[in-house]
């Protein structure tokens, strides 16, 4: 897998969007559900161009914290993650109103910009020698996915049209809270 640059990285989003047909929509979906609702639909998208086959992804230290590790060689799927921007003179009170678990740009004063950062598929991962989970060289399984919904058809539509109005440049900054970061 190449890396890529921001703007790359949605142009080649805005470009597959533009080419979509039946069959491929019918497939990102099934795909969307498979990774879940930890990554925005973007970013599942943007995954889904890069390895129709994606099922489960995390960033490399989260596969460790997991049990896993990255094969040597790995090709980590290119997506984009927010930089917040910094909180004004105005916003610090505004942010320490907000409740626990919003979103971390929201409270840092929104999104600045997006930048790309790579996370891995389970498919491309082994456990680690040894296990933490057994305490041995073991073949134990590996995390199971949660199971969650298909994107609605509505947020789907919503997001080919903004990837291809604003010709993949990314329109809204949407990284969506995702991912560890890596």
């Amino acid at each position: 897998m190449p890396r890529y640059t921001t703007q790359q990285l949605t142009q080649t989003a805005a470009d597959k969007a533009r080419t979509l047909t039946a069959a491929d929509l019918a497939d990102f979906t099934r795909a969307a559900a498979r990774i879940g609702e930890d990554y925005s639909l973007r970013n599942r998208f943007l995954m889904w161009v890069q390895d129709d086959q994606v099922s489960r992804v995390a960033g490399f230290r989260a596969w460790r914290q997991q049990g896993r590790r990255v094969r040597k060689g790995g090709r980590g799927l290119a997506i984009l993650a927010p930089i917040p921007r910094p909180a004004t003179d105005e916003q610090p009170q505004a942010a320490a109103d907000k409740t626990a678990g919003g979103d971390s740009a929201d409270q840092h004063g929104g999104i600045a910009a997006c930048k790309v950062t790579y996370v891995f598929d389970i498919s491309q991962t082994e456990p680690l020698d040894p296990c933490p989970r057994c305490g041995a060289s073991c073949t134990c399984p590996p995390p199971t996915p949660g199971s969650a919904r298909p994107p609605a058809p509505g947020e789907v539509t919503a997001l080919l049209e903004a990837l291809t109005a604003h010709n993949g440049d990314g329109g809204d900054g949407d990284g969506g809270g995702d991912g560890d970061g890596e």
